[in-house]
């Protein structure tokens, strides 16, 4: 539907991150200097995604992506990361991925108070698998 913006597609997976190998981590390369049409697997793909965001943490030097207070699209790209640290994809995906900057952010984002009780909160939409024909 939306080439995996959202969901599980063809530019991002949490599922084909959690099945990602060694290799897909060290051969994936980045995402500036990668043609837009490929033959790259989403895995890799995926890794390049993140990995735009792992160095703008690096090169602004905030706690946040682009200052000292969240925005909209903190909160984006923490939904995308706490989908990829769940149990059942890849909860060690700071280190195994080596974005030890999107983790550090993720544990930030998580414990912000009102984002901290919404994580606790039995009233929470719980996962779900999407249906394949979504």
């Amino acid at each position: 539907r939306n080439n995996g913006l959202t969901h599980a597609g063809e530019l991002y997976s949490a599922q084909a991150l959690k099945d990602a190998s060694a290799e897909d981590v060290e051969n994936c390369g980045r995402f500036h200097e990668t043609h837009r049409v490929n033959a790259l697997s989403v895995a890799k793909r995926s890794l390049q995604a993140l990995r735009v965001f792992e160095e703008i943490f690096e090169t602004n030097g905030t706690p946040y992506l682009v200052g000292d207070a969240p925005t909209y699209v903190d909160f984006a790209l923490f939904d995308a990361l706490f989908d990829l640290g769940e149990e059942d994809a890849a909860p060690d995906f700071a280190e195994r991925f080596r974005l030890y900057r999107c983790g550090e952010f993720a544990n930030r984002v998580a414990g912000i108070p009102t984002i901290d009780a919404y994580l606790r909160s039995p009233t929470r939409i719980p996962r779900y698998e999407r249906p394949e024909y979504a």
